[in-house]
């Protein structure tokens, strides 16, 4: 569970009804999937708003395009528009969600889904 004080608890929430749907809608659907699947959306973001032209956003599969549009979306609906939400924050909150997914998947395949299926 996220820290009830973290200013973006709202958003990390966000993030993960969404990866938690991904999850719902494919059972074949594995935690080390959706590492690379976040780290191309991250870019993505960073690229909406001018930055990291140079870098891979491209999704690769089904799953990375899914999570990319889910993450992009949430991004651009918060970003710079609700509770002073900046790029840099958003980003920190992907690698924030990327190290609780990488922490659960040791306990197994689809670990971070077993852990916030009933959190979310």
């Amino acid at each position: 569970m996220w820290d009830s004080e973290d200013r973006f608890l709202d958003v990390l929430q966000n993030i993960e009804a969404s990866l938690k749907g991904c999850y719902e809608r494919d059972e074949k659907i594995t935690d080390s999937m959706v590492m690379p699947a976040l780290n191309k959306s991250k870019i993505a973001i960073q690229q909406k708003f001018g930055f990291g032209k140079g870098r891979n956003a491209h999704p690769e599969s089904p799953l990375e395009v899914q999570v990319n549009e889910l993450i992009v979306e949430i991004g651009m609906m918060r970003i710079n528009k609700i509770n002073a939400l900046q790029l840099d924050d958003f980003v920190k909150l992907i690698d924030k969600i990327a190290r609780s997914v990488d922490t659960h998947r040791q306990y197994g395949v689809r670990g971070y889904y077993e852990f916030i299926k009933s959190y979310v």
